[in-house]
């Protein structure tokens, strides 16, 4: 029977080894935009000297939310969590989306390692798990020596991962006897897969298109508040001196586009308003 007339099938898959002959994926958690007391241009230099000690440590480094294809990001981000062999993570400023992040790599159980810079206090939570820190300052002989404990740390966990994968934990055994939840993988038809990527695609612009309309529809309101004050002070209606409305329409929007309160938009024309 063919293959495609069978029925989908959902499977709960354990972590499949890549290739020992390729570079296993290091996934990055880490904040990239500017926060108070951290420009953008420190978390660069920051990921930069990630990326090198990961480089080192014969994994391939890339940011959780990055993906070779287009999809939902937090889809994407939630998988590669989960698919991820070795996470490094940095909590360096306590930002939001990286502790939750965290808080999912960690109730997967799987290989995590978590930095900081030195001015970070610890979380209540995670301070079970030794943190490496680094310089704020970035300083470069305190650096380097930084990246070659990353480097030795990313390779001795993801050794002990390997030598014991079914008694191994980075967290919820420190808490009790916990078993780490799954992420099920459904089996479809490419043309099923192709259907549904284009549903995602479809609702993503109707979204945009529907904050668009919403955004046109109040300046139009705006516009038609505007024209229908003028031509109510001018004792105009919708079949006389449509020429001589526009004009002063065009005035008032050129003032200061739709913004105006009627009172400022009617003075250029108030000797010509009727008593």
């Amino acid at each position: 029977m063919d293959n495609q007339s069978e029925p989908n099938k959902v499977e709960n898959k354990p972590h499949e080894k890549s290739d020992d002959n390729l570079p296993k994926k290091c996934g990055i958690v880490m904040p990239i935009a500017s926060m108070e007391g951290y420009p953008e241009s420190h978390w660069k230099d920051v990921k930069r000297i990630i990326e090198s000690a990961i480089k080192e440590a014969n994994f391939e480094a890339r940011l959780v939310s990055d993906a070779d294809d287009i999809g939902v990001i937090h889809k994407r981000i939630v998988q590669n969590l989960y698919d991820n062999p070795m996470i490094v993570c940095d909590i360096s400023g306590r930002n939001p989306n990286v502790m939750f992040e965290l808080g999912l790599r960690l109730a997967f159980d799987k290989p995590t390692i978590i930095i900081k810079d030195e001015i970070t206090p610890y979380s209540f939570y995670t301070s079970v798990i030794e943190h490496l820190s680094y310089p704020k300052d970035l300083r470069y002989h305190d650096i380097e020596i930084f990246k070659e404990n990353l480097k030795d740390r990313i390779k001795k966990t993801y050794k002990a991962y390997e030598n014991d994968p079914e008694n191994y934990s980075t967290f919820l055994k420190n808490y009790g006897d916990f078993k780490a939840p799954l992420i099920t993988e459904e089996t479809v038809s490419i043309d099923r897969y192709v259907l549904e990527e284009l549903k995602s695609l479809q609702s993503s612009v109707s979204r945009l298109s529907s904050s668009m309309n919403s955004k046109s529809s109040n300046r139009n309101n705006k516009t038609q508040f505007v024209r229908n004050a003028t031509a109510h002070q001018l004792d105009f209606h919708d079949h006389e001196e449509p020429n001589v409305l526009e004009f002063y329409l065009d005035r008032i929007r050129n003032k200061d586009e739709l913004y105006l309160n009627v009172h400022e938009a009617l003075e250029p024309i108030s000797p010509l308003i009727k008593t």
